[in-house]
């Protein structure tokens, strides 16, 4: 992962390949299907993007999450997969937290319902593409993590998935990344 300093102390990490660290092993699969009509034809090759955000605040908000976007012409919309692990089994040990705090692998309940409506609501105004988002890699802070921060990701995440200009460069995902931090 490669380390992009934001404004006012917020640091992002990012990857667009898989993070095996993170790679939830016992998870159990929600799934969602996003209908509407889409005017983007199906994008080129599987898509992969993960990032680490955390925010001022003794480290109060604070996320990781990866997607990867599949194209398949079979699909009428776009069906979402997110996959969590509830048990507070395992720890993600190479955070910018620095130890500061514990970081649990997988997704609590409330943060992929979080995903889902942000889904939703992000493709009420935007195209729907023709495929598979999985989101298959996620940690949070137990104490630190919210629904907004997971809210604030999903919308970073679609925007890097979804461009045309795949992968985007740090400077653009700078861009994406603090526009969604000011409206929040």
């Amino acid at each position: 992962m490669r380390l992009i300093e934001l404004k006012k102390l917020q640091k992002l990490r990012i990857s667009f390949e898989e993070i095996l660290e993170l790679k939830l092993l016992n998870y159990k699969t929600l799934k969602k299907l996003i209908v509407a009509n889409s005017n983007i034809n199906i994008l080129n090759g599987n898509r992969y993007f993960v990032l680490e955000l955390m925010l001022p605040r003794n480290c109060s908000y604070y996320v990781v999450l990866g997607a990867k976007y599949i194209p398949d012409i079979k699909c009428k919309g776009l069906h979402v997969e997110v996959r969590s692990e509830e048990d507070k089994v395992e720890n993600f040990k190479n955070t910018i937290l620095h130890n500061k705090k514990t970081v649990f692998k997988g997704l609590p309940t409330e943060y992929v319902e979080t995903i889902f409506k942000t889904t939703i609501d992000y493709f009420k105004i935007n195209e729907v593409p023709n495929g598979r988002i999985v989101f298959d890699s996620s940690a949070y802070c137990e104490v630190g993590s919210s629904p907004l921060i997971f809210k604030i990701a999903t919308k970073i995440i679609f925007d890097v998935l979804l461009s045309k200009c795949y992968p985007l460069s740090d400077n653009d995902i700078k861009n994406i990344c603090e526009k969604y931090l000011l409206i929040r």
